[in-house]
């Protein structure tokens, strides 16, 4: 599938259309059809558990797990353990299992402490946090809608119930975006 996803990668609107690819019928459904006797069940389910991995390290970090692993890449334990936090089995990755490898040499006993916390799973504090905010504010970042007026904030988030209506929403709204605009996402 990497001929189309290339293909629309290269387009004016990317996301839109992948998800067009995506409809009954069309090309990934083709693709499919055409391969289904030489794909592997397992396959399809690792990425839609990717795509689920993803969206909760967007929820909490701000971040795509990709972001996380280039942070890695550059030496940041903290983006290590976010996303161990968020997939223990990133640790299997050759980055992770490089540091890892690094840590035991070393006797790097603060490292460990802190990767057993992160095998634990995220925080509940975030867990229970704006999740679902902050990843709807990430989607219409990517597709390049990141201004908004007064009244698309409470259509897009309040009457979504993705933000409580009170007095300061319009306020907060407008910083959690600020907010956003810190982390990359890719």
């Amino acid at each position: 599938m990497q001929e189309p996803i290339t293909r629309a990668a290269g387009t004016t609107e990317p996301q839109k259309t992948l998800l067009d690819m995506c409809k009954d019928g069309e090309e990934f459904d083709k693709l499919y059809e055409q391969n289904k006797d030489k794909i592997d069940k397992k396959h399809l389910i690792w990425l839609v558990m990717v795509m689920q991995r993803n969206i909760l390290s967007i929820m909490l970090f701000h971040q795509s797990l990709g972001a996380l692993v280039e942070q890695v890449r550059n030496g940041s334990n903290e983006a290590l353990f976010k996303a161990v936090s968020i997939d223990r089995s990133i640790l299997s990755c050759p980055t992770f299992s490089d540091r890892l490898s690094y840590a035991e040499l070393t006797n790097d006993k603060d490292f460990f402490i802190h990767l057993r916390k992160a095998l634990k799973g995220p925080s509940k504090k975030h867990m229970e946090a704006i999740g679902d905010l902050r990843y709807a504010i990430v989607l219409l970042k990517e597709v390049g809608f990141d201004r908004f007026t007064d009244e698309e904030l409470i259509t897009f988030f309040v009457n979504t119930r993705l933000y409580p209506n009170n007095v300061s929403a319009i306020k907060n709204l407008r910083k959690h975006i600020q907010d956003s605009k810190k982390y990359t996402t890719i």
